[in-house]
């Protein structure tokens, strides 16, 4: 596969793509809608409209660099709670904003981060879609082919729930395993790495920060690591091991028990405000005038069942809620390494 090449897809309305170099792909797919621009533009812009076909819960701040996240339904999580708790969610800035003909946004996610954009044209007969989803980062080689794979036939099969919601028909109606398995039997031939067992861990991108007002922010990170949950939740709760990632530990584990913990800059020391065990833990900090912020972790079982043999992955969200603006850069810079080093305290 030379640069620049495309790479038809197996069937009709599977899209195409092609290698751009350095390890980053471009997946795109064409669809004609019988209704208006404007109408289709409503439906990529709209809450309401979103929730037919994309995600039920919106946080949209249309403008050049606002924010465009929709979080999804997972594992039973409540979609009207707080969106720094969802496991599963498009969360990204927008990088291209042209209403009503164009929408392009970044995604930061635990697989890969990607660009995805929508150009909206007038044609005879209504609207001609043209989706695009860029790779931004090169991620591990195993990763990287689930991740085109994955990601194509995911958001494939969104554009068509998104054309059958404004009365189209799409091109064919098929379950996300089938269409991811035969993305990666397809595509994957043309995708180094394709094959390749996961690393353990799947990519490391950096926090995405969401102001929260009067001089604070919120962090997330998100990884994929090809662990058992419960693995990462002992990495989490066993001083022994937190001792491995992030410093000397005590940990009382209950609800208002004491955490501390010993960091390069002294002690980050506060109590549990949430515990449930295997999936969820939060500690508050004490901050100056009744503030606190809140380290909460969650963890999600995983697996990616078209994998020969399938493998069972945590999926590892971290935020910091209401982290002041003047430590986001030295939290984020802190924060990475320690998501590094817990894969290696979480497996041995």
């Amino acid at each position: 596969m030379a640069d620049g090449d495309w790479i038809e897809g197996e069937k009709p309305g599977d899209g195409r793509i092609r290698h751009l170099g350095d390890g980053l792909y471009e997946f795109r797919l064409e669809r004609l809608i019988p209704r208006p621009v404007e109408k289709v533009w409503a439906a990529l812009t709209i809450p309401e409209r979103l929730a037919d076909w994309l995600g039920p819960v919106a946080d949209l701040d249309l403008r050049l660099g606002g924010r465009f996240m929709v979080w999804f339904p997972n594992d039973g999580a409540d979609p009207h709670a707080s969106p720094f708790d969802a496991d599963n969610a498009v969360r990204g800035v927008i990088t291209e904003y042209d209403p009503p003909h164009v929408l392009a946004f970044d995604w930061n996610e635990t697989a890969c981060d990607e660009r995805h954009r929508f150009e909206l044209s007038a044609e005879p007969g209504g609207c001609r879609l043209v989706f695009t989803t860029v790779s931004l980062r090169q991620t591990t080689p195993g990763m990287r082919a689930l991740c085109v794979a994955g990601s194509s036939a995911g958001w494939r099969l969104m554009i068509d729930d998104l054309v059958r919601s404004l009365g189209g028909e799409p091109p064919d109606d098929e379950p996300f395993e089938a269409v991811e398995m035969r993305y990666l039997a397809h595509f994957g031939r043309s995708i180094p790495g394709s094959g390749t067992p996961p690393a353990l861990r799947g990519h490391e991108s950096e926090p995405f920060v969401t102001p929260a007002g009067q001089g604070f922010s919120h962090l997330r990170f998100s990884r994929l690591y090809a662990l058992p949950a419960e693995n990462i939740w002992m990495a989490l709760t066993e001083p022994e091991r937190i001792a491995r990632w992030y410093g000397a530990a005590t940990v009382d584990l209950r609800r208002d028990g004491g955490v501390a913990f010993q960091t390069a800059r002294g002690v980050d020391s506060g109590f549990i405000v949430a515990l449930q065990p295997g999936r969820r833990i939060a500690w508050a900090l004490p901050r100056p005038n009744g503030r606190h912020t809140i380290v909460s972790w969650t963890l999600a079982p995983w697996t990616w069942a078209t994998l020969t043999p399938p493998v069972t992955f945590a999926r590892v969200t971290l935020t910091l809620n209401f982290a002041p603006d003047d430590e986001v850069a030295g939290d984020s810079a802190a924060w990475m390494p320690r998501l590094h080093d817990l894969a290696d305290a979480a497996k041995a």
